[in-house]
């Protein structure tokens, strides 16, 4: 049983996240950027991505807010011309569940996030009370796209079916 010894506790934790992935679930990757090779001869980088399926987190809406960037100039003299610039930054919250990744497994702040196509780079990183979730937001990198295929993506846990004297059942 997990900490605090309470099961009501813990099982409205369970309920409350369950229900947050029936009401807002979608399908994201969850990846992270492995080793990185490169020929010798031709200076290429290999990238090696390891990518987690998460068949339903809750992923709620986007809100877009704008950051501005100012120059040193406005620190340094207090000019009275002072440059700098404005974009607009998405940000959507993902709420994973740790049971949807393997055993174990956190989530860093060197990985990344596909959902709909588009890519989100970790801003903030929050533990869900009694390690039981994963709260991100995440950034939209505007204008890199990923797929969302999963082809080629990793077995993180494998079950062999067993009947009841415990021998292996072969489907």
């Amino acid at each position: 049983m997990k900490p605090p010894y309470n099961y009501i506790t813990n099982s409205h934790v369970a309920h409350n996240i369950y229900a947050m992935k029936r009401q807002y679930g979608a399908p994201i990757l969850l990846r992270r950027k492995g080793n990185v090779t490169a020929d010798p001869k031709t200076g290429t980088p290999t990238y090696e991505n390891h990518t987690w399926l998460i068949r339903r987190a809750a992923v709620l809406p986007e809100e877009v807010t704008r950051d501005a960037k100012q120059s040193i100039s406005l620190i340094t003299a207090q000019k009275q011309m002072v440059q700098g610039g404005g974009f607009d930054v998405g940000k959507r919250t993902f709420l994973i569940d740790a049971r949807d990744l393997p055993k174990g497994h956190t989530v860093e702040k060197d990985d990344w996030i596909v959902f709909d196509d588009r890519h989100y780079d970790i801003d903030t990183i929050n533990e869900y009370a009694y390690k039981s979730a994963w709260i991100i937001v995440g950034k939209e990198l505007r204008g890199r796209t990923e797929g969302m295929d999963i082809i080629g993506l990793e077995v993180a846990d494998t079950a062999t079916l067993t009947d009841g004297d415990g021998e292996v059942v072969n489907l």
